[in-house]
């Protein structure tokens, strides 16, 4: 039907009739959802989740993440509010961490829309990020609501350790009325006011309203039977004083007293050496070459030139005798060329350093070179090795670089070995054929 000087617009909520054109459509639905909601334009919501303890996103002792009940408004432009959740929490599984880079998870959730080709059932999901040493964001699919995020460690075994999660999703809300200034009735001509003062004020407060019924201040005294502003009193005028004075030994809390300074200690001064607790030992142990007496456990070897943190957490200056005359269980180390040849050398960046680089793409990552403990570990070469533990427990954390040097002695020898031992063959083929 037509009707002159007016214009169709889109059904509203919610009506049924055998016109389909003139029925609500879904689309309508989520538009008017999203009128109800915080709005970026009309009918266009802003998307997040439905309260700050909704659809929280943890970690597991393994490689999968807890999504807690909640709801949340997801939204495409032009589409309104897709508004899902779950009423318990669920587990959403990833997967395994990469043996060398780290990677982005992005946990999700999202209403597919068959309208728009969409494919699947509304769910929470993770897009998982391709590993590198600067791993890039994985894309989410179309409409879908960024939960959390979380970096995934190389080698990592849950999504409990490692970085903390970040972009976590805003909270949105329905949509709250906001009275304007001009709408508010009552209000003063100006705010705030114009500026007065109490002298503005004329006459006197009567006592039976609060006030002291007087207009100055020794009339306000008189009136309220106070002293004189400047007064004194006998000693024997006052009430319930101590019988000795000063009183007997006593104590007072700090917070009993009044008048102390802000911050404590008081304003500069000194203390002479003896007043000190400690401080002789101190630097009786700093004359002696020992910076520090803290426990420090690491099972390193007591015995180094220079400076050395021995296993008693003391660290040394000075030098330590290697002369025969001090030692025992002198014997040959039998390291094979085999176990030798066997130590890597590599370029290698810190995970943390790369973490940090994720977190602020100006951070600057730099390429160390060295080794890995376990290599050496696993060729037999635990002299070379730092270890966590001690015994069967123990657990290869670090290495001993400044040791590297008797590897390559080592391993000259050998050579030099086999030099010699080519040498006597060739003389000795040399005279079987003269």
């Amino acid at each position: 039907m037509d009707l002159m000087g007016t214009i169709e617009i889109e059904t509203g909520l919610a009506i049924n009739t055998p016109v389909s054109e003139d029925r609500t459509t879904a689309q309508s639905m989520r538009r008017a959802l999203g009128s109800m909601l915080k709005q970026s334009a009309p009918g266009e919501p802003v998307k997040g989740v439905l309260g700050a303890d909704h659809l929280i996103v943890a970690g597991t002792g393994s490689m999968e993440y807890t999504v807690g009940p909640g709801y949340a408004v997801c939204g495409r432009s032009g589409q309104g509010a897709y508004i899902l959740g779950i009423v318990s929490t669920v587990t959403v599984p990833t997967d395994p961490a990469d043996g060398i880079n780290p990677r982005v998870d992005r946990i999700y959730i999202v209403q597919p829309d068959p309208e728009l080709s969409d494919s699947g059932r509304a769910r929470i999901g993770v897009a998982i990020g391709a590993p590198g040493a600067t791993p890039a964001l994985p894309s989410l699919p179309a409409g879908a609501l960024e939960l959390s995020r979380k970096i995934i460690a190389p080698l990592a075994t849950s999504t409990a350790s490692g970085a903390a999660f970040s972009n976590v999703a805003a909270v949105t809300g329905p949509n709250a009325l906001e009275l304007s200034w001009g709408s508010i009735t009552g209000k003063p001509s100006t705010f705030t006011p114009s500026s007065h003062s109490l002298d503005s004020h004329s006459g006197a407060l009567s006592l039976t309203k609060g006030g002291t019924g007087a207009t100055s201040a020794s009339a306000a005294r008189a009136a309220l039977g106070c002293a004189a502003s400047s007064h004194t009193h006998p000693w024997g005028d006052i009430t319930g004083k101590p019988a000795t004075f000063p009183p007997s030994a006593h104590n007072h809390t700090w917070d009993s007293i009044s008048g102390k300074p802000s911050a404590f200690t008081p304003s500069a001064h000194t203390h002479s050496m003896s007043q000190v607790s400690g401080l002789t030992t101190s630097i009786q142990n700093l004359e002696a070459g020992k910076f520090s007496t803290l426990p420090w456990d690491r099972p390193i070897t007591w015995t180094r030139r220079a400076a050395w943190l021995g296993n008693n957490g003391e660290i040394l200056i000075g030098h330590t005798d290697s002369t025969r005359a001090v030692k025992q269980d002198i014997e040959p180390v039998e390291w094979t060329t085999e176990q030798l040849r066997a130590i890597p050398v590599l370029h290698y960046r810190y995970i943390v350093e790369v973490q940090k680089q994720i977190e602020d793409p100006t951070y600057h990552v730099a390429l160390e070179l060295g080794t890995i403990a376990e290599d050496l570990h696993d060729a037999g070469l635990w002299e070379f090795v730092v270890y966590e533990g001690h015994g069967a427990a123990a657990v290869p954390v670090g290495v001993h670089y400044e040791l590297l040097g008797l590897a390559a002695i080592k391993l000259s020898q050998h050579a030099h070995d086999r030099l010699d031992a080519f040498e006597r063959r060739l003389r000795e083929l040399e005279g079987a054929s003269s």
